[in-house]
Parts: structure tokens; C-alpha cells; sequence
């Protein structure tokens, strides 16, 4: 008989559930600028990229991102847009790892220079499984 499941992992599910029944074709921004950015938010976003990753939207990452934040893990979130991405992250201003794995639409050259020029000293970055990655985007990391 398999384990049931916990109270805290049924909550998250709920909350998810929830947050993607709001943002079904609508437009969230509203919305999710009052969410008090919070462990709770940090714990639903990555609980959202864990399960739900091809779902997380510019709108929804700019909801959830807590300015608190320290490593981001957008892995296989193919529809964070780097235009979009350039204007989240100025709000979290303790991001120094980076987890863009499966994400090759984040592999331009002057994405990595606007994070650079926002006063973001990335520690860590993955661009795994990135099928873009080319020698201009690595240079520019280096």
C-alpha cells in the first residue's frame, strides 16, 4: 500500500492548482503583485518548477519570486521570456545561482550582459541540456 501523502505536499498541490486555475488565459500581473513574497511563495514557485514547468509564465515568476530569493531553478520553464526575465530580477536582490537547464530560449549573449549590468554577480549558473548555448554566451559568463 503506498505512503500516504503529507498535509504540507497536498497544500502546495492545492495552491498551485489554484494559482494556474487564476491565471487560465488571464492576465495575472495584478494579481500577483500583491502576493507578500514570503518562504511560502519561494516554496510554491519551486514546488511550480518541480511539477508544473512548461505552465510558469513571466507573470506568475514575477508573483512568486521573493526578493529574498538567493538560487533560482527555472529548469525546463520554456515559457520565461529573457526580455521579461531582465525586469524580475532587479527585484531580487540576493540572486547569485542561476539554474536555466532546458531552457534554450534564454541563451542570448546580451541577456547574460543585461544581468551583469543590472549589479548581478552570478556565482553559479547551469545552462545544461541548452541547445543554443554557443561560444558567445560563454564568454560572455566567463
Amino acid at each position: 500500500m503506498a505512503e500516504p501523502l503529507s498535509l504540507q505536499h497536498i497544500a502546495r498541490l492545492i495552491c498551485v492548482q489554484n494559482l494556474l486555475d487564476l491565471t487560465n488565459g488571464k492576465d495575472v500581473t495584478e494579481y500577483l503583485k500583491l502576493a507578500y513574497h514570503s518562504a511560502v511563495t519561494e516554496d510554491l514557485l519551486n514546488h511550480m518548477v518541480q511539477f508544473y514547468p512548461k505552465k510558469l509564465t513571466d507573470e506568475i515568476l514575477a508573483g512568486l519570486a521573493s526578493p529574498h530569493i538567493q538560487n533560482l531553478r527555472l529548469v525546463n520553464c520554456t515559457r520565461i521570456k529573457p526580455s521579461k526575465f531582465i525586469k524580475i530580477v532587479p527585484y531580487c536582490k540576493k540572486l547569485h545561482g542561476l539554474d536555466l537547464k532546458k531552457c534554450s530560449q534564454m541563451m542570448l549573449p546580451d541577456f547574460f550582459v543585461l544581468i551583469k549590468m543590472a549589479g548581478f554577480h552570478l556565482t553559479s549558473l547551469s545552462v545544461e541540456d541548452c541547445t543554443t548555448v554557443d561560444d558567445s554566451v560563454a564568454h560572455v559568463n566567463l
